[in-house]
């Protein structure tokens, strides 16, 4: 169970930053060995793509405000 929670602490991180050489071979091997571990690091990359094109899409053109705000009102 440490081990899971240490490969899984390493792939969030490795969202975030780059890993050492350690690090970035550990996660890699426990992923090997661990199937449920794997695939979490599997889903936590599609759920990271997914974020960055939700912050990418969130900013709407001017004339889209003007049009909301009218429908609000």
């Amino acid at each position: 169970m440490k081990a899971c929670e240490k490969a899984t602490y390493l792939k969030e991180k490795s969202n975030l930053t780059k890993l050492s050489f350690g690090e970035w071979f550990l996660m890699k091997f426990h992923f090997f060995l661990c199937p449920p571990c794997k695939k979490y690091g599997h889903d936590s990359d599609h759920l990271n793509e997914a974020l960055k094109k939700c912050q990418s899409e969130k900013k709407y053109p001017e004339p889209k405000k003007a049009e909301l705000k009218e429908k609000l009102h």
